[in-house]
């Protein structure tokens, strides 16, 4: 399962994969903020599953949109249980549409993700900031604050509803 195949400039599908790790909403780690931290998260869970590229991860904070910090690449593919590629995000631009069902179900290795699929998010359906839901810009591990969370799989990939920051969530890494 991964490798470093498929996807990536080789092909012109980028890869999208929901880490096999959970954290708290304080992403931070020792990046200089709590987005840096997570797209340096979703960067070692790809390396470690030997897969080439840029990753960052798909949230929002405060004052960015997470469709404004993806590049205008893709289409974006997971792996199936066959290893085959399925397009999960034609464009950029499908990240902003509101109406459309989306599924990411494997993690970095390709491997099925096991019952809890929620991932951090901070997001509107649309793919803009959901100001006040990010976990004081993924920087909070507190019980008293909050962020939004994606469900992975239908209309509410991005936008599912708030939980607190203390609680274990994914990432959505989405190759640039």
């Amino acid at each position: 399962a991964g490798g470093g195949t498929a996807g990536g400039s080789s092909t012109g599908m980028k890869r999208a994969f929901v880490t096999s790790r959970t954290w708290t909403g304080n992403l931070k780690g020792s990046a200089a903020s709590g987005v840096l931290g997570a797209d340096a998260k979703c960067q070692a869970a790809a390396a470690m599953a030997n897969l080439p590229g840029t990753f960052k991860a798909y949230v929002s904070t405060d004052a960015l949109d997470a469709i404004d910090r993806m590049a205008d690449v893709g289409p974006w593919v997971t792996r199936d249980a066959m290893g085959a590629n399925v397009v999960v995000l034609p464009s950029r631009a499908a990240l902003a549409d509101q109406n459309a069902s989306r599924t990411f179900d494997t993690d970095e290795t390709g491997a099925a993700l096991p019952a809890m699929k929620e991932v951090w998010t901070g997001n509107l359906p649309n793919g803009r900031r959901d100001m006040g839901t990010t976990c004081r810009s993924w920087e909070s591990a507190a019980a008293t604050d909050s962020a939004e969370v994606g469900s992975l799989a239908g209309q509410t990939w991005q936008h599912d509803g708030p939980v607190t920051c203390d609680q274990q969530r994914r990432l959505l890494c989405l190759e640039q």
